[in-house]
């Protein structure tokens, strides 16, 4: 049960395929500021300990992608009264160049609560998208849409955060002398309509808000008057003096990230038949055994060193944002004859674990279903939280391939979710070709993974099946009935 908690979503698109933004959320006192920087949570600082706050970064959706966050209402220190979601561009990116800005809210159980578009952006390197905030003992929220032309910088420095400039950033504010924060008008959602998912209509008179209870479930209020504007904040720039250590990162006005240069370097062999060294060994792959094992230790050890990768794909399977390690060829208790998936994801965040079960196929080669019902009844009893399938066998939205027995006397649910190589392969190429990764190896491994998941003796590539779901679409591109929605 998710009681007591809401989750926060950003959502843009880019007409050039290359926009994006960093999330991040502040933690605010009754006047205002952070306690500390240790209340500033980004890219590099994701979650709370206390479980309060979590980052749970990129979740592909049926609109794109979107940036989700978590809150735990009842584990929020008391003496926060606001919550501040926001999103900064980087590298002289600017909200006004992207497409549907929106942000979404929902309940503990995932059911809409709020839909709210920000139109005409405008240049403001900086977007507040909206607040959680005390009333009377209970939470609400508030969709805003307010700009920051100076950026992370000047927003995170509005609510009393350090902010560790880059010298581009530095060179910017000597040539500005001073950066404006631009109210963007928010918008107003009828009181009636907020309950469900709706379009929003611009108001400049109003911001939209609902309240929140610490239960999970959300009552629409009337508009209340939006907030006043933000007064100038001046950059100025004085002579560097050495900070103090900190307990958390400090967060950056820019963040670099890498990708794959589009024209490859000239290799430097003397002819083809010179082969490159490879991470990732294929030629020695005998048998479907062995295919199994490798491609399950190759694909799992890399979403365990490139983190964006690796909470990509765990993101859409309901892990939390944390640590993540890795494990194959797991011996498990099951009657007298144990059982071996090939492999077990575990995750942990403010000391609580979250385990998935992974059994992979290559080739042509079909999930077992008893296979699969055998290791859902383990997670089950062992307290696990799902058990991902993985083969070259696409299914829509991530459902499982094969149908299972759950005993509906059992209060622990296990989630069943499947994975296509496809899809693991064009996760990899999204963030190496157009998003980026943290650091050159990160993209380096990704690329290595893609060349193993690409030869043709890896079993990791093509598809036999596309389950019952694509059916309806096969057979409306037969009679020409297919159309959007």
């Amino acid at each position: 049960s998710l009681v007591g908690s809401v989750m926060v979503s950003l959502g843009w698109s880019s007409p050039t395929g290359e926009g994006d933004a960093d999330v991040s959320v502040l933690l605010l006192t009754a006047d205002g500021k952070v306690r500390s920087d240790a209340d500033f949570y980004f890219y590099n600082n994701p979650v709370a300990a206390d479980g309060s706050v979590q980052l749970l970064g990129k979740t592909p959706t049926s609109d794109g992608n979107e940036d989700r966050i978590t809150f735990d209402l009842t584990a929020i220190p008391a003496d926060v009264e606001q919550v501040v979601v926001a999103a900064s561009r980087y590298n002289g990116g600017r909200f006004g160049d992207l497409d549907d800005v929106r942000v979404t809210l929902a309940d503990g159980s995932g059911e809409g609560l709020l839909r709210f578009s920000i139109e005409d952006a405008g240049a403001v390197g900086a977007l507040l998208f909206g607040e959680l905030y005390r009333r009377s003992g209970d939470w609400k929220f508030r969709a805003i849409g307010q700009g920051y032309e100076s950026g992370l910088a000047g927003l995170a420095q509005d609510y009393g955060v350090d902010v560790d400039d880059d010298a581009e950033e530095a060179e910017a504010a000597e040539e500005s002398g001073a950066a404006v924060a631009e109210d963007v008008p928010p918008e107003e959602i009828p009181a009636e309509a907020a309950a469900e998912p709706v379009a929003t209509e611009a108001g400049p008179e109003a911001a939209t808000e609902v309240e929140v209870q610490a239960v999970g479930t959300a009552v629409p209020l009337a508009a209340v008057p939006a907030p006043s504007p933000v007064p100038v904040v001046e950059q100025i720039v004085t002579e560097s003096v050495e900070a103090p250590a900190k307990s958390v990162p400090r967060p950056r006005t820019a963040k670099k990230k890498v990708t794959l240069p589009k024209v490859a370097r000239k290799s430097l062999a003397e002819n083809d038949s010179w082969r490159a060294a490879r991470l990732f060994p294929v030629s020695a792959l005998k048998s479907d055994r062995d295919r199994e094992t490798r491609a399950t230790s190759v694909l799992l050890s890399v979403m365990a060193q490139v983190p964006e990768f690796g909470r990509r794909l765990t993101a859409g399977f309901g892990a939390p944002a944390g640590r993540m390690e890795m494990f194959t060829e797991v011996s498990l208790p099951n009657g007298d004859s144990p059982r071996r998936p090939d492999g077990v994801i575990r995750v942990e965040r403010a000391g609580k674990l979250w385990t998935a079960l992974v059994e992979t196929k290559t080739n042509g080669n079909a999930l077992k279903p008893d296979q699969v019902q055998a290791y859902t009844e383990i997670a089950a009893r062992r307290g696990y939280e799902a058990v991902i399938t993985l083969s070259n066998d696409v299914e829509l939205d991530g459902s499982p391939l094969v149908d299972v027995k759950t005993d509906g006397r059992r209060k622990h649910k296990v989630a069943l979710r499947h994975l296509s190589w496809a899809d693991v392969a064009h996760q990899a190429q999204m963030l190496i070709r157009h998003e980026g990764v943290g650091n050159a190896a990160h993209a380096w491994l990704l690329q290595e993974l893609l060349h193993y998941l690409q030869h043709e003796n890896s079993g990791c590539h093509g598809f036999q099946n596309m389950g019952p779901a694509w059916v309806p679409v096969r057979n409306g591109i037969d009679d020409e009935t297919l159309c959007q929605g």
